[in-house]
């Protein structure tokens, strides 16, 4: 493989996709059309609201953190309505002495947006769809995250 073509014919012939390189922006919209690919964070310089398209089954997305630093800013992450389901994992390295571990759980009945607070390297966010929305992560940072 020494060409781009060839890259993309290998890609096509084992049905792999690359993934999608997440624009520094305010806002960003999940599609439909990019399931089951990987979405690479960047250290954002401001806020990031992210949409996620209407339920529907195998809707699936993995959100992987980037920066070169832990990012300053956070990742507000709203369903269209439908429940957020599960939980993630908080790795506080904020600790002097100790590194806390802390579960942080939807309540599967009325929180509709996951805030990823300040994420830094190691944050891995899954989002599975059937009629509601399951999340499952690490999330590696000195502010825990929240569902509301």
């Amino acid at each position: 493989m020494n060409t781009q073509t060839d890259i993309a014919e290998h890609l096509a012939l084992t049905n792999l996709r690359p993934p999608i390189i997440v624009p520094d922006a305010a806002t960003y919209q999940f599609l439909e059309k990019n399931t089951g690919r990987i979405h690479v964070m960047p250290d954002f310089t401001a806020n990031c609201a992210f949409s996620l398209p209407v339920a529907a089954d195998g809707l699936e997305y993995r959100l992987l953190y980037s920066g070169a630093a832990d990012d300053a800013h956070d990742w507000i992450i709203t369903t269209a309505g439908e429940f957020y389901k599960g939980g993630v994992t908080q790795l506080d390295v904020a600790e002097a002495t100790v590194t806390e571990i802390i579960p942080v759980y939807a309540d599967g009945s009325t929180d509709t947006v996951l805030t990823v607070n300040k994420p830094n390297c190691g944050t891995d966010v899954l989002l599975v769809c059937g009629a509601t929305w399951y999340v499952s992560g690490l999330i590696v940072s000195d502010d825990l995250p929240a569902f509301t």
